[in-house]
């Protein structure tokens, strides 16, 4: 009984000789990367002008987006950073999967989600007019962005896209 005694005190004791004497919040965190990210994120407009391409292929990873003839337009974000591109015209894409997980997964999402999408034992594929794509990194720059080279005849997007915005 006399040892229970003296852990309650103990037990108190070190809790306010640990205590600090005046409490002080942590000082405020700078904005997270994904916070910055998400802000920048949190609206869209379609640049003034696009790029005309034609019989041009984009890769990347296991996409290949073939444009036969149209305009790729950059999306800007809130901070004018490249988030995207609105491509029109007539072209085509086709999702490679080279290994048998990735086959499995792209009959499943095919069956589920789109059951009329043509495809092969490994690989999805189909014709679009109008495309967007959304990455984090520019994509393709040298067929849109003229200080990397891209060479298309400056074009305006087609009526109805010029001062299309989105906002959250």
């Amino acid at each position: 009984m006399r040892s229970a005694r003296l852990v309650v005190p103990s037990i108190f004791f070190g809790t306010f000789v640990a205590m600090p004497a005046v409490a002080q919040a942590p000082p405020p965190s700078a904005p997270s990367e994904l916070a910055a990210t998400l802000e920048a994120y949190s609206s869209f407009r379609l640049q003034e002008a696009g790029r005309h391409l034609k019989d041009r292929t984009l890769s990347i990873g296991h996409l290949t987006v073939t444009v036969n003839d149209g305009t790729v337009t950059p999306i800007r974000a809130r901070d004018s950073s490249a988030a995207g591109l609105w491509i029109t015209g007539n072209g085509a894409w086709t999702y490679k999967a080279e290994v048998a997980s990735e086959r499995a997964v792209l009959e499943t999402n095919k069956s589920r989600i789109a059951p009329t999408l043509p495809t092969t034992a490994d690989s999805a594929r189909d014709t679009f007019r109008n495309m967007i794509v959304l990455f984090s990194e520019p994509l393709w720059a040298d067929a849109w962005d003229p200080s990397q080279g891209a060479d298309g005849p400056e074009e305006s997007p087609p009526p109805g896209a010029a001062g299309a915005s989105k906002t959250r």
